[in-house]
């Protein structure tokens, strides 16, 4: 198993939690402080809640990522749409003023 792959230890995603560091990380490396997480055991219940909210912390934000590139796609697909419904309606238009000079 090489460094990208080997899940990242909870005091190390505690402390990209408190520094900031955590919204900055690629995918791939969230994803790594996410199996490190589920992987590590906390037997002391003070504690354990820190896993949770940091899991969800960075689902969450994995989730908007998603959020926002499944957003720029679909405004990329509507505006295909938009100029293939524009040349459509030109093409549809020529159509009628050639029929009608006839």
């Amino acid at each position: 198993m090489n460094d990208n792959d080997r899940p990242i230890s909870f005091e190390k995603v505690r402390e990209f939690f408190r520094s900031g560091e955590l919204w900055k990380k690629e995918p791939d490396e969230l994803n790594r402080c996410l199996r490190g997480l589920a992987i590590e055991s906390e037997a002391n219940e003070a504690i354990r809640h820190h896993h949770v909210i940091i899991s969800a912390a960075i689902q969450n934000i994995l989730l908007h990522r998603l959020l926002q590139e499944q957003e720029k796609r679909n405004k990329n697909i509507t505006f295909w749409f938009m100029v293939l419904a524009i040349v459509s309606l030109i093409s549809s238009i020529t159509q009628i003023i050639v029929s009608l000079m006839k």
